[in-house]
């Protein structure tokens, strides 16, 4: 895939073309297409993850294949990603599957939804490539598991701002990052500044909950020491 098209893409539609986002994307795209693991993009906040996310979505519905996005927690994360797509990507016919609409039209090219709106769905249909947002709070949940053995995607590509339980369990999964430094000397984000903290409590496995974050009982553990 040529960079040239890469920078093509963002000027079209009206949005600059930044070295990061470009190379994490040929990094992606190359990766999905040559491996059968789960492939990562991190990324930390303004970096622009849905807009990458987009482009790889639209590489591949170009070759007729169908998407599914899963996105965070909430209603208006799941419609702010397709008020994105109204805004930056008209190529894409998209359906907004929600708890009143669970049945996919065939002619949409990318469906959208939240986890929890297929959490007990018993048919759905075959999809050829998966995106999770937020992933090392959802890929690892049953319902985010299930949907997956269900759909059969070919490929999965999962978004983070945090893959460090990636780099700790899934070290075979491919994992491409943008780090905040290259997001602040590109002027996307100023005035950040970062808190580092030590304790003697021994972290451990099962100090996690089920979406990656240090459970209620074990952060009160650590504010005590």
């Amino acid at each position: 895939m040529e960079k040239e098209f890469n920078k093509k893409w963002f000027e079209s539609r009206g949005l600059e073309p930044l070295k990061y986002q470009q190379n994490l994307i040929i990094d992606v795209i190359n990766s999905l297409d040559t491996q059968s693991n789960p492939v990562i993009a991190a990324a930390s906040p303004s970096a622009g993850k849905t807009v990458m996310s987009m482009f790889i979505a639209e590489h591949y519905i170009q070759q007729g294949l169908k998407v599914l996005v899963l996105t965070h927690g909430t209603q208006v994360i799941r419609d702010n990603y397709a008020k994105e797509l109204d805004i930056h990507n008209h190529a894409i016919n998209y359906q907004i599957i929600t708890k009143e609409n669970r049945v996919f039209d065939d002619n949409m090219d990318m469906y959208i939804t939240l986890p929890q709106t297929l959490l007990r769905q018993r048919n759905l249909p075959k999809i050829d490539i998966i995106i999770v947002d937020e992933a090392h709070q959802f890929y690892k949940a049953d319902m985010v598991q299930n949907i997956i053995k269900k759909t059969k995607p070919s490929m999965q590509l999962l978004l983070t701002g945090t893959p460090s339980i990636f780099i700790k369990e899934h070290k075979d999964f491919p994992l491409y990052a943008i780090s905040m430094i290259e997001v602040y000397n590109q002027g996307r984000i100023s005035d950040f500044h970062i808190e580092l903290c030590s304790s003697t409590y021994d972290i451990r496995n099962n100090d996690f909950n089920q979406f990656g974050d240090i459970s209620t009982s074990s952060s009160t553990r650590l504010n005590e020491i």
